[in-house]
């Protein structure tokens, strides 16, 4: 459990009236989340590790506001990956939405058909999550996972970064791109275009699709 910006053992949890979301890459960090949610009360964050059916953690193929490779889910009947989850109050559920840039970069939705299995035994059927409306990064034409998956290759987010780069602007030392990213929405903006004809979306046409959840599901 986040409280303020310290993580604290979760010895006791009621799920009643809060909204389980599935948190693919930052959305898990404490240090991120503490400064999505500063000023919001509650002050504590509920986080619990679990397996998610059905869907595989890869990168997503867009650059965030503050220079990194986001991740987001790619739905893969049959696969099982380790993920995070938040459960979060209305309020809480309002702020997230306002940082995940909706309707542009995610969609939010709930995963039909997918089973959540949370540590501690608890199961959620159909919990939300933010998948990504630019799709998902390639490499040989196959999605990049965040880590091992099977019959994914693997980046790291230094990795990530690098392609990103190689693909939008080859020869620019790494650091510089980043900082460019960062300082520059237009340029930013650019680079993200151009990393379309390099994206698979995040679900296909066979895949059980999610269900869209407010007016933010894009294309």
């Amino acid at each position: 459990m986040l409280v303020g910006r310290r993580v604290r053992p979760l010895n006791a949890f009621d799920p009643s009236g809060r909204h389980a979301v599935v948190a693919w890459g930052s959305n898990a960090a404490p240090g991120r989340l503490a400064q999505k949610f500063d000023g919001v009360e509650p002050a504590s964050i509920t986080i619990v590790p679990g397996w998610l059916e059905g869907y595989q953690v890869v990168h997503s193929a867009h650059l965030a506001s503050y220079g990194s490779v986001p991740a987001t889910g790619r739905a893969a009947p049959g696969s099982r990956s380790r993920v995070f989850t938040l459960f979060l109050t209305d309020d809480q559920l309002e702020r997230l939405h306002s940082t995940e840039a909706l309707g542009h970069n995610y969609g939010f939705y709930r995963l039909t058909g997918s089973r959540l299995a949370l540590d501690g035994g608890w199961v959620v059927g159909g919990p939300f999550a933010y998948l990504s409306l630019r799709g998902c990064l390639t490499v040989d034409g196959r999605p990049a996972a965040t880590g091992p998956t099977d019959g994914l290759p693997v980046m790291s987010q230094i990795d990530a970064l690098s392609r990103v780069r190689d693909l939008t602007e080859s020869g620019r030392p790494l650091e510089a791109f980043i900082l460019d990213t960062i300082a520059d929405p237009d340029l930013r903006a650019r680079r993200i275009q151009a990393l379309a004809p390099h994206a698979t979306p995040a679900f296909g046409a066979t895949d059980t699709p999610p269900e869209p959840v407010g007016p933010w599901s894009g294309r």
